[in-house]
């Protein structure tokens, strides 16, 4: 039986009067390897920001497979869904230093505010690149 981890569901996304994604729907089981092929302007970028949370749908629903096993609204509830990572393509992120990139990717995944500076600086000890980490990337 194959396990759900990814659901869109009529996932529309505009950008003023443009509209970039239309009624999307896709599904993703467990150890599925997929790839989003289109020409520019097709909604691939859009799409991933949507699923990594960098954007807000117009409408529809995204849901991720949840801890626990369960499908949940990741724009109803962020918290305790199964780790993931993207690779986007945002090129503001490589005119940056290492403490502002860390920061971002905390808050984007909804690391505790209280021990986010603490833990960058565990990080970056560990990979022995605290002596950058305010120089740019």
């Amino acid at each position: 039986m194959s396990e759900t981890v990814l659901e869109l569901k009529n996932l529309k996304k505009n950008y003023g009067r443009f509209t970039a994604l239309y009624n999307l729907n896709l599904s993703i089981q467990k150890g599925e390897i997929i790839g989003l092929v289109g020409p520019n302007g097709a909604g691939k970028t859009t799409t991933l920001k949507l699923i990594a949370g960098l954007s807000s749908p117009t409408s529809g629903e995204i849901l991720i497979q949840n801890k626990n096993g369960h499908l949940q609204n990741i724009r109803k509830n962020s918290k305790n869904l199964i780790d993931m990572g993207f690779l986007i393509d945002i090129p503001t992120l490589y005119n940056t230093t290492p403490n502002t990139l860390l920061k971002y990717i905390a808050n984007i995944t909804n690391y505790s505010k209280k021990t986010i500076k603490q833990r960058i600086d565990e990080l970056l000890k560990s990979f022995s690149l605290y002596k950058w980490k305010f120089r740019k990337i």
